[in-house]
């Protein structure tokens, strides 16, 4: 079963999530063969999307076999134009973050992904994910826990570090602008929309 679907830079590729813990990987036609596929006659083949590595080497990003650990969330941190990087929730296990160009087919090393210990995830499983357009900073929302976290994020190292304060607020959803200065916060049970402004002091 499906559980989450992101696209890569450009959308040349389909990263595909399911309820048994695997990121299945495809190459996409172009547009032009897309387009072309509108004049394919009867005796032609139409473009399709071409699966990356064997059934065999199908990614995993929670190493166990032994619970439930469906890719909720997959979230690509755009910022970073020649590599597809992101940010997945696993249900169970937690807040990953995957560089899918790092992976290889034959040999997958584990230096393509970094877990992150959440204090928050012992109690509430991750609803959102949101990262800055420079791909720097990345929120990440618990709300049975009532709390939103910040990261700063290493590309090269393939990390995440939490950054403090969090913020503590009941709410279902939440929304953010690009430079994550201002979220809105919905609470349904209260019917409530409460707005944050986020100071960033810099070094």
């Amino acid at each position: 079963m499906i559980t989450s679907i992101e696209f890569g830079i450009d959308t040349c590729k389909l990263y595909i999530g399911t309820k048994k813990g695997y990121v299945h990987i495809f190459e996409l036609p172009s547009p032009k063969e897309v387009h072309r596929e509108y004049k394919t006659k009867k005796n032609e083949t139409v473009p399709k999307a071409k699966r990356i590595g064997s059934q065999d080497k199908i990614i995993r990003i929670e190493d166990s076999l032994d619970y439930d650990y469906a890719i909720d969330i997959m979230y690509r941190i755009t910022g970073y134009l020649e590599q597809d990087l992101f940010a997945i929730h696993v249900k169970h296990s937690g807040l990953w973050i995957f560089n899918a160009d790092l992976y290889d087919a034959e040999d997958t090393p584990d230096k393509n992904r970094y877990y992150v210990e959440c204090i928050e995830y012992a109690t509430s499983q991750i609803n959102q994910i949101k990262a800055t357009p420079d791909g720097k900073y990345l929120v990440v929302g618990f709300p049975e826990a009532s709390k939103v976290c910040f990261f700063s994020i290493n590309a090269e190292e393939i990390n995440l570090a939490f950054l403090e304060p969090k913020i503590t607020v009941e709410f279902d959803s939440f929304e953010c602008d690009d430079a994550l200065g201002v979220i809105i916060f919905n609470n349904l049970k209260a019917k409530t929309l409460t707005l944050y402004a986020v100071q960033w002091l810099f070094d």
